[in-house]
């Protein structure tokens, strides 16, 4: 699922002006509705496309629930909606039975957003005083990330096998709801700096080389990035270049996934190679012509995120082998509705969804038949 050698800041450049043109994309374009089917919870079915559905329990008590990470033991983590609250939430790999991960001190509620494969758990909440903060679960206990502005708020997006965490930060006094790019490492938060002449700069994933993906808005136009070793480095888009233009997640072999707004104004889910930037195609529906997303990618290069479909309900997505995928939904889920978040190396995928017409999300777990393969995993440890 989220990227960067963290240590080398206060010298920051970008590409040269021809790298930030953009390149004619490779385009792919075939397109697999897997037809929804019935399934229970812990009894997952077949769908089209050879890819199982399984409906996770959610703690004791909780309205809805949503599964948000994976790693390559299967294990997952989340949260659980309790009265109104949420509970970050675990679960167990082989039994898949939900753990509370517990809180911090003075904190009401909170999400674990990624699970690394050495059980590094991190996550976001909000404070009494209503300031979003960084939490690392585990190792535990629970304890809140420092802060990079006294006033701060901050964003855990992607924890490392180094246990380097990628995120976010702003300033509680600033208008700017995301001002700067930061990495918490040994418990310290460090800040990238600024992508060339950005108003702002915010990051999301990381990988195990410490290289950090994201966005950032600069001369009137909103910039995919990767980060390394202090240097910015543009990536390119499909040409609209305002609106969506976002960099997601970034695997141990270099692959970035996002999503690239067209001329025209669809939305089309992308993936980075090498440089190339390569079109994942229209995903049909009715905001836009096509709206869609790849928000996580394993080390085969699948990839998985969301789109909006013609029926007017966000659906989940597998971006694999030239195709774009349409995960199970169960037959009876009113609204049919889902969500992609994560992706791991055996071609485990989890989310969210409808399933019973009472509008409650409940986590999901796709398996994609015949697995994702093994990957290239915690190659080397961050400078």
């Amino acid at each position: 699922m989220i990227v960067m050698a963290l240590f080398l800041l206060g010298v920051y450049s970008c590409t040269q002006d021809q790298e930030l043109t953009p390149k004619d994309p490779i385009h792919v374009n075939d397109f697999e509705n897997i037809p929804p089917l019935a399934t229970k919870r812990g009894n997952g079915g077949k769908g089209g496309g050879g890819a199982s559905l399984q409906v996770l329990p959610a703690l004791s008590g909780a309205t809805n629930a949503s599964a948000l990470a994976i790693n390559n033991h299967g294990e997952m983590v989340g949260y659980s909606e309790i009265n109104g609250y949420l509970h970050p939430t675990y679960w167990n790999s082989s039994t898949a039975e939900p753990e509370d991960l517990g809180l911090p001190p003075d904190v009401l509620y909170a999400r674990a957003r990624s699970i690394s494969d050495q059980g590094h758990i991190v996550g976001s909440t909000g404070e009494r005083v209503s300031l979003a903060t960084a939490i690392q679960f585990r190792p535990g206990p629970p304890r809140t990330l420092p802060h990079l502005r006294p006033a701060g708020i901050e964003f855990a997006w992607k924890v490392n096998n180094f246990g380097v965490i990628s995120g976010s930060a702003r300033d509680w006094s600033q208008s700017r709801q995301f001002e700067r790019t930061v990495y918490w490492e040994n418990n310290t938060i460090n800040d990238i700096g600024m992508f060339p002449n950005a108003i702002w700069t915010m990051g999301y994933g990381l990988n195990d080389a410490s290289t950090i993906v994201g966005s950032a808005v600069a001369d009137g136009r909103m910039i995919p990035y990767t980060w390394s070793d202090g240097t910015f480095t543009a990536l390119s888009d499909l040409g609209a270049g305002i609106g969506e233009q976002r960099a997601y997640d970034i695997s141990n072999n270099g692959d970035v996934v996002g999503a690239s707004r067209d001329p025209s104004g669809i939305i089309h889910p992308v993936l980075w190679r090498n440089g190339e930037l390569i079109d994942l195609g229209i995903f049909p529906g009715i905001v836009n012509g096509g709206y869609a997303e790849a928000l996580a990618v394993n080390e085969k290069g699948q990839a998985v995120g969301w789109g909006w479909g013609l029926d007017g309900h966000p659906h989940a997505l597998l971006f694999k082998d030239g195709k774009i995928i349409q995960l199970p939904e169960p037959r009876n889920a009113v609204p049919p509705l889902s969500y992609a978040y994560d992706i791991n190396d055996a071609g485990q995928i989890v989310g969210e969804g409808y399933i019973d017409g009472t509008f409650k999300r409940k986590p999901m777990l796709w398996t994609i038949s015949g697995g994702g393969g093994g990957g290239n995993k915690g190659k080397g440890k961050p400078n």
